[in-house]
């Protein structure tokens, strides 16, 4: 088979070893080197089997002149590191003393390009033969150069050559788009009446709840009625309205009316929702809302309480007062406070001074807790100024 690697091995041509003759012996350049002078360029052909799979008839360079239709004498396969050259090697007329691959199909490579390069015989084929470049192009892909047939009994002589990438007749589909489906846990198995609570959903401080109504399977197609809400979706908070405190009267006494008093009525509270609360955007202003209003009814009824101890306070002084003799003129009640300390119930200091400090209705309640009427009546508003 000679040398692959060695140079002047190729003795299908002129190229190749040297004879000490002059006039033979009778042969032509191999398939490169007549590309490369551009010999019988009109029978050139170039096949990229990475793209399109190539078949045809290759007819010798001696018979030239038969040569019909595509007949082709060189063929070039590009796409790879290397170009590969095929033809038919016909053994008749001006290459009769060609001293190798006889009448076979024979392929060369040799480096890119149409310039110098020295080129290597890879193949000598007969009928069937085939030729493999592995990974052609570095596409992983091999690619198979194929003598189907070769008729040297015909004129011209014609060999049937087929070049095709080895995945030419089930092309590699584009992969679809997969979605990798990772399996998440069960988190409930619910019948009918079942609930499912998530727990601050979305961090709202609110509960959502997901509920099985009913689970009907006797009808086609069975059905489960379910629910999913928030768990304060039945109660929305509602806009409270505007209150107005309203502070009652006390029920007339039948017993006259001592001197009139300068108790002066107690100031009536701001309303706790001076205006109207806005409709709650989001679940934590709903509970801030909330908060607030409790806050606020709080504040009312506290007020209320003491207003209620006031008036009690006041009822019992007009109930308990003794009544003065129309005839007689009522002794005037001292309306001057008691000044420095003194020992209210085990206790020493300047009571006048505390029950002041307390400020509005709280007076009257303190007046009361330690009985001070007579020693502060100016600030227990209990004397004639």
């Amino acid at each position: 088979e000679g040398c692959a690697e060695c140079e002047y091995d190729d003795m299908t041509g002129m190229m190749g070893s040297s004879h000490t003759y002059d006039d033979g012996p009778l042969k032509c350049f191999n398939n490169p080197k007549t590309w490369q002078l551009g010999w019988f360029s009109d029978r050139h052909a170039t096949a990229t089997p990475l793209s399109l799979e190539w078949s045809g008839r290759l007819v010798g360079s001696a018979e030239y002149l038969s040569a019909a239709g595509d007949d082709v004498i060189v063929l070039k396969v590009e796409g790879h590191s290397e170009d590969f050259y095929v033809g038919l090697n016909r053994q008749i007329g001006i290459n009769a003393g060609t001293e190798e691959a006889g009448d076979k199909v024979t392929i060369q490579r040799r480096d890119v390009g149409d310039g110098y390069s020295l080129s290597w015989l890879e193949a000598k084929l007969t009928t069937g033969g085939t030729y493999i470049i592995e990974n052609f192009g570095g596409s992983n892909t091999d690619v198979t150069i194929e003598v189907s047939s070769i008729d040297i009994a015909s004129v011209p002589g014609v060999a049937h050559v087929r070049v095709y990438a080895n995945n030419h007749l089930s092309p590699v589909p584009t992969p679809p788009n997969i979605t990798t489906v990772i399996p998440s846990p069960l988190e409930a198995k619910l019948t009918t009446g079942g609930t499912y609570i998530i727990e601050n959903f979305g961090g709202s401080n609110t509960d959502v709840t997901i509920e099985v109504s009913s689970i009907d399977i006797a009808s086609v197609p069975g059905v489960a009625h379910v629910r999913v809400y928030a768990n304060n979706h039945l109660s929305p908070v509602p806009t409270p309205p505007n209150i107005t405190t309203v502070i009652p009267s006390p029920t007339p006494s039948t017993v006259s009316s001592p001197t009139p008093s300068t108790v002066s009525s107690p100031t009536p509270s701001s309303p706790p929702f001076p205006n109207p609360v806005p409709t709650p955007s989001s679940t934590c202003e709903i509970k801030s809302q909330i908060d607030n209003i409790e806050t606020k009814v709080e504040n009312v009824e506290n007020e209320m309480r003491e207003m209620k101890n006031t008036l009690q306070v006041i009822l019992n002084i007009l109930q308990t007062s003794t009544p003065v003799p129309s005839q007689s003129t009522p002794a005037p009640v001292p309306c001057t406070d008691r000044n420095g300390s003194w020992e209210n119930k085990g206790t020493m200091r300047s009571w006048c001074s505390w029950a002041r400090k307390s400020g509005g209705i709280y007076i009257t309640g303190r007046c009361k807790a330690r009985n001070l009427y007579e020693d502060c009546p100016k600030t227990c508003l209990v004397c004639n100024p």
